[in-house]
């Protein structure tokens, strides 16, 4: 219950160009979950990308709490979204298993115009229901593409794929 009170301020502060929102104001009559800020509550986020880089290079099957371990993440969390941009609120609720509503997420990626901008998102970790961390992800080289997946759990098995990124195995 402690690290539950400790991961609510996570998203609170502001992260200049990556403050965007991709929809339109939708009604919120409840919690506000915020993108902003940068509390690394489980471990590094620095960390966290180097451990994913290194096992895309050097490992042919991996856990993601293989990973987040390496990186010296505690165990708190449960699942991991990948958030892209101009994600649907909806789409977000459901793939956090969290009872927020549409309105309530505040600050999800904006479209952007591929042409002229580096595209950019999120790995957030949820426990018990609550973003804990989140880690920005930017440019076209993600170490970790979760494809038709809209979320990871712990055990959940990596593998690398002919490109050289992690993957979710089949």
């Amino acid at each position: 219950m402690i690290v539950v009170a400790a991961l609510v301020p996570i998203l609170s502060g502001c992260i200049g160009p990556f403050a965007s929102s991709s929809s339109p104001e939708l009604p919120c009559n409840a919690e506000v979950v915020n993108f902003y800020g940068n509390i690394e509550t489980l471990g590094s986020g620095t960390r966290f990308t180097e451990e994913l880089g290194k096992a895309a290079r050097d490992s042919d099957s991996v856990t993601l709490i293989e990973v987040t371990r390496a990186a010296g993440w505690t165990d708190g969390w449960e699942r991991m979204v990948d958030v892209q941009p101009a994600m649907d609120p909806e789409d977000l609720s459901r793939a956090a298993q969290a009872n927020v509503a549409p309105g309530c997420w505040k600050g999800i990626p904006a479209k952007q115009d591929s042409s002229t901008e580096v595209p950019w998102g999120y790995y957030l970790f949820f426990a018990n229901n609550r973003p804990v961390q989140k880690i920005i992800w930017t440019g076209d080289k993600k170490p970790l593409r979760l494809n038709d997946r809209l979320a990871l759990a712990p055990p959940s098995v990596l593998i690398r794929d002919p490109k050289g990124r992690l993957v979710p195995a089949p």
